[in-house]
Formats: C-alpha cells, sequence, structure tokens
C-alpha cells in the first residue's frame, strides 16, 4: 500500500503508517487492513497488535454471506468505533497505535460498504451514528462535539483514510 504522508493522518499527527510496509504487514490479511500491522520492537515483542485488525480476528469468513442488514451493522459498528476513537484522541490530543490502526481500519470497512451500498444509504447510517454518539458522549461536552464533527466526519474527513485504495473503486464520490 503506497501510504499519501500529506493526507494521511489522524487528528493533525503525523501518520505513523508512512514508514516501511514491510514491516507492518497484518497477521491476518484481509481486503482493509494493508499496512496496519504491527511491528516487532524488540526480538519476540511487538507493538501495534489490534486482533479485529490484524490479528486473528480479522480473518474473513469466505463461506459466509452476509445479508444486507447485517452489512449496514457493519457499517454501524464501524463508523462508531471510527468516530467514538477519533473524538476520544481528538480530545485528550492523543491517539495510541491501536486506536489509528482501528479508526482506519473502520472507515476503509465503512468505504467498502459505501462503494457496495451507495452514499444515501452510508450516509443514513453515519447520521445515525452520530446522533448515538451525542446522545452517549456529545451532549457532555458541548461546542468540543461540534467542533470535533466540523473536521473529522465529512466524506473528505473519511475519504483520507483510503489512501492507497482509490484503485480499488473505495473512493468516496464527491
Amino acid at each position: 500500500m503506497k501510504n499519501d504522508k500529506e493526507n494521511a493522518n489522524i487528528i493533525g499527527n503525523a501518520n505513523p503508517l508512512a514508514n516501511s510496509d514491510a514491516d507492518r504487514k497484518p497477521q491476518f490479511q484481509n481486503a482493509d487492513n494493508q499496512g496496519l500491522g504491527g511491528w516487532e520492537i524488540a526480538p519476540g515483542f511487538y507493538a501495534g497488535g489490534t486482533s479485529e485488525v490484524n490479528g486473528p480476528d480479522a480473518a474473513e469468513e469466505p463461506t459466509f454471506i452476509a445479508t444486507r442488514w447485517e452489512v449496514l451493522q457493519i457499517a454501524h459498528y464501524w463508523a462508531s468505533v471510527a468516530i467514538h476513537t477519533a473524538f476520544t484522541g481528538w480530545a485528550n490530543s492523543s491517539v495510541d497505535s491501536r486506536d489509528w490502526r482501528r479508526i482506519y481500519f473502520g472507515w476503509r470497512r465503512v468505504g467498502r460498504i459505501r462503494a457496495l451500498l451507495g452514499d444515501q444509504v452510508v450516509d443514513k447510517v453515519i447520521k445515525d451514528v452520530v446522533e448515538g454518539l451525542y446522545q452517549d458522549v456529545g451532549k457532555q461536552c458541548g461546542e468540543a462535539w461540534q467542533e470535533f464533527l466540523k473536521n473529522n466526519v465529512d466524506r473528505k474527513a473519511q475519504q483520507s483514510y483510503l489512501v492507497g485504495h482509490e484503485d480499488e473503486g473505495l473512493r468516496f464520490r464527491p
């Protein structure tokens, strides 16, 4: 996966993916986790392990065919993970390596579903997620929640997580 250092960033921090992808190959590869693997920081010690992104829980189930409703639930889940994790990192001015993997992977999954089901359907899912998170988190944060949403949840922000996937038809339509 080719990383675009200028566009691929999380909440203003340099993209940790910008280094060599050779060392970041996921243990279990799937369609959306390229470049999101952990790396060995010392013999036998790895950083960045996130089971649902690059570990055993990321293995695809090729014989299972999801229904449309199930695919929408997947979009809802990953949009929730991406938005909530990004907001927490934005509010705390810090995102750890497992969190940025979840954010990237989450938006990649949502992007794949957007390409499959269309903008209108996925935009409604994201709107529902934002409204639900507002009730759970945003209400307590007041203006900070609105400030976060302005620059971190629109399609342009979502697209920044798809860097390197444009050739797979996952680029969001403006």
